[in-house]
């Protein structure tokens, strides 16, 4: 059995407290000092569990509620802890800050007798649905589609304030062309631009491609596009129709290639 140090394990100088790991190690000040949103600083109360008290559970629309996102980013110190335990594997306050903080944008489009729909659905770092949209663009391209869907889930991000993004969809070819491993053919050009002018706003965002089996709620919502003549949007919610993939995608139950939900 490892024999666990009573230090703390961040620079093995004081003896490991709840308080100490989360308010007065160093490591835990660097890391509160990059979320200045969160007010009162935990310095300026000192006692952990009155801080927690004195934040709002309220949120807006666009933004976590402070305790929420408090009690994250316990949890990323927490995580990171443990990797410098049992991983012997050291994180930086920005990596706590990011994995607390950022959002995930999913992208699809879904085709029909020619006529495509797109959509996208953006989540928090638990997997909480914060805003999907989907719409009925009319006769287009697989790519063009999966270009737009991609164009507005970062632009309804942006418009929200979120600047720690990730990106995922299922066309590789799109993701690779954002990110110059391809050349653009012409009939995306354009939007590919327009998705590198939106880019440049952001603080931090990243691009992966995902195999469809991991981008299931994303068709979903797609799929719901052939039934409308404007864009939908679905604020903190999904439809009911979509549920399903919603918490295959959530709870990430593994299958193999070309499963189908």
């Amino acid at each position: 059995m490892q024999h666990i140090s009573p230090l703390c394990p961040f620079y093995q100088s004081s003896p490991e407290t709840t308080q100490h790991l989360f308010m007065d190690c160093q490591f835990a000040k660097d890391v509160w000092a990059l979320s200045s949103d969160l007010m009162p600083f935990p310095s300026q109360i000192g006692d952990m569990y009155n801080w927690l008290l004195s934040l709002s559970a309220t949120s807006t629309k666009s933004d976590l509620d402070p305790l929420s996102k408090a009690l994250l980013i316990c949890w990323q110190i927490w995580e990171a802890r443990n990797n410098v335990v049992f991983n012997d594997s050291k994180a930086t306050p920005a990596s706590c800050i990011h994995a607390a903080t950022c959002i995930k944008v999913n992208f699809d489009e879904s085709l029909v007798n020619s006529h495509a729909s797109t959509s996208f659905v953006i989540r928090d770092c638990e997997g909480h649905v914060l805003v999907a949209g989907s719409n009925n663009i009319g006769e287009n391209s697989i790519n063009v589609a999966e270009c737009i869907a991609l164009r507005d889930g970062l632009a309804a991000a942006l418009d929200r304030g979120w600047d720690q993004i990730v990106i995922e969809g299922d066309s590789k070819l799109v993701i690779d062309s954002i990110l110059g491993k391809a050349n653009p053919s012409w009939c995306i050009q354009r939007i590919i631009q327009d998705i590198w002018a939106l880019s440049s706003s952001v603080a931090s965002i990243r691009f992966q491609h995902v195999f469809r089996e991991a981008n299931f709620t994303a068709y979903a919502v797609a799929k719901l596009g052939h039934g409308l003549s404007n864009q939908v949007l679905w604020e903190h919610g999904l439809p009911l129709s979509v549920r399903t993939p919603f918490y295959f995608d959530l709870f990430g139950r593994s299958c193999p290639r070309d499963f189908v939900l």
